[in-house]
């Protein structure tokens, strides 16, 4: 039964119930997962304690109880080493690739341009799959908050993103993940069955995007 009684009024009759259940239980953020999204703005930045240049990337959820949430993440153009670098790069050019920023060559060995596009401001509306975790505070380790996992861009054709957003979101195990959860459990002295611990609930108040300090 739908009605007003003078309360609804006071919030500007806003009374869809659909998705305030799991935004609230993320803490106001996105909680971890997969999500349907397309690139909404891009800037280049730095950092305040080092100086380190950046892309700031902003995407905005399309579809799901999170649906118009925005998520921006920063992904840096070099670190404080030369293996930090090459991890940073190898990243910028994941994300340009599947934000078609740039294409592969028939063999796949080598990143090319794409025509007229020179940057992620050329590419803004493209769609994609975002993943996102929950990351420590690095000085409240009681604190988490939600940023993009390393490789957490998708096409949206990418089979795992498909696999993941058929699944409410959550990553579908693969014979390789179960290979790679056996390798690590032999020696652990890790009890067989165990239950992995439950994720901790993620900080409230401003989120913090991107790695200040590589």
């Amino acid at each position: 039964m739908s009605g007003s009684n003078g309360f609804l009024d006071q919030i500007g009759g806003d009374a869809n119930a659909e998705g305030v259940d799991e935004r609230m239980a993320a803490g106001g953020g996105l909680a971890p997962g997969f999500y349907a999204a397309r690139l909404d703005g891009a800037a280049d930045g730095e950092s305040k304690s080092n100086s380190t240049p950046y892309y700031e990337l902003t995407f905005i959820v399309t579809d799901g109880p999170f649906k118009n949430a925005t998520f921006t993440e920063k992904v840096y153009k070099q670190g404080a080493t030369a293996a930090a670098t090459a991890k940073c790069r190898d990243r910028v050019k994941m994300f340009a690739h599947r934000l078609g920023v740039l294409t592969k060559s028939a063999d796949g060995k080598t990143y090319l341009p794409v025509k007229d596009v020179t940057g992620f401001g050329d590419v803004l509306d493209t769609a994609c799959v975002i993943e996102i975790k929950l990351e420590a505070d690095r000085d409240d380790k009681n604190k988490f908050w939600p940023r993009m996992e390393w490789g957490g861009i998708y096409t949206p054709t990418d089979p795992v993103a498909v696999a993941a957003l058929k699944n409410g979101g959550k990553r579908v195990a693969t014979a390789k993940d179960a290979e790679t959860k056996a390798g690590q459990g032999k020696g652990s002295g890790a009890s067989a069955g165990a239950s992995p611990p439950p994720p901790p609930p993620p900080a409230t108040g401003r989120r913090r995007t991107g790695v200040e300090n590589l």
